[in-house]
């Protein structure tokens, strides 16, 4: 868990990289450690990873202002019958961003380098945000800039999603650092975008 000033107020930044799977019958969704590839059948789900829904709980139980999860788990996970994360509502001030669109995996990182396509620029992105000398900068915009550039890399093979904003409580800036500039939002509608 990674803590950021959000203007003036916390905001949570939580960042999981292994793989998401599902149980249709109970409509839940667990993450998947990457050293943990023993897992068989729903059994063993169930008691060695980690549900998402708790983990939604606790964020939606604290104070912070925003809390920001990125799920890395657009991986294909090595035991067959393994099903995917189904789609997941985000808890109250929360947004969730994926690295990959939905039922596509990531790009692993080329020879000589350690960290995705997508880490890649996420750390460069959030050095440049949380910098105090960079001028205040929304984090919707963070997260475009991070999926223009990895759309613009891959050759549009990976195209991160980034967060909507469908709650009423998420309808106003969020900038890192600093207060964001006063002026009036423009909708997607307005842009002609569908986010």
């Amino acid at each position: 868990m990674l803590n950021y000033t959000l203007f003036s107020k916390t905001c949570n930044h939580l960042y999981f990289s292994g793989y998401g799977t599902s149980i249709e019958e109970e409509n839940t969704n667990f993450l998947i450690p990457i050293l943990n590839g023993d897992l068989q059948d729903e059994a063993d789900v169930k008691s060695d990873t980690f549900s998402v829904e708790k983990l939604f709980l606790r964020l939606g139980e604290s104070n912070n202002r925003l809390n920001i999860v990125i799920l890395d788990a657009c991986r294909k996970y090595p035991k067959h019958g393994i099903k995917g994360l189904k789609n997941i509502s985000p808890p109250r001030k929360s947004l969730i961003v994926y690295p990959a669109e939905p039922g596509k995996t990531v790009i692993f990182p080329k020879y000589g380098k350690k960290n995705s396509l997508y880490v890649e620029h996420l750390i460069e992105e959030l050095e440049i945000a949380s910098n105090i000398y960079t001028k205040s900068q929304e984090v919707i915009d963070t997260f475009r800039k991070i999926r223009d550039k990895v759309q613009r890399e891959s050759n549009m093979e990976q195209i991160p999603s980034i967060p909507s904003f469908s709650s009423r409580e998420l309808q106003s800036y969020f900038c890192w650092n600093k207060k964001c500039p006063s002026r009036q939002r423009i909708t997607p509608k307005q842009l002609g975008t569908k986010d």
